[in-house]
């Protein structure tokens, strides 16, 4: 695993401070409340459930323990990044 990988896993845990994956590839990550989309999130516990199966973006990795730093937020963008271009060649 490296940072920039993207992959698939499953919320386990919440805390107010962040999301646990277990991921596909059988290591577990955080996604730090930061890290879930752009902007303020008042309640975690409205934006994300055990269980929920989500697309990740590994943005560091420890090998020495095999956990990972993960976000949605890096995803988020990038597809708005894509839609803004989509629209910028649509209009020229």
């Amino acid at each position: 695993m490296k940072i920039g990988d993207k992959l698939r896993g499953v919320i386990t845990g919440i805390k107010p401070y962040g999301a646990f994956v277990s991921l596909e590839n059988g290591t577990t990550g955080l996604i730090h409340i930061s890290e879930i989309k752009t902007g303020y999130i008042d309640n975690i516990y409205n934006t994300l459930k055990v269980d929920q199966e989500v697309l990740v973006q590994v943005v560091d990795f420890d090998e020495f323990t095999q956990k990972a730093s993960l976000s949605l937020r890096t995803l988020e963008e990038e597809k708005i990044k894509f839609l803004i271009d989509i629209v910028s060649l649509t209009v020229v």
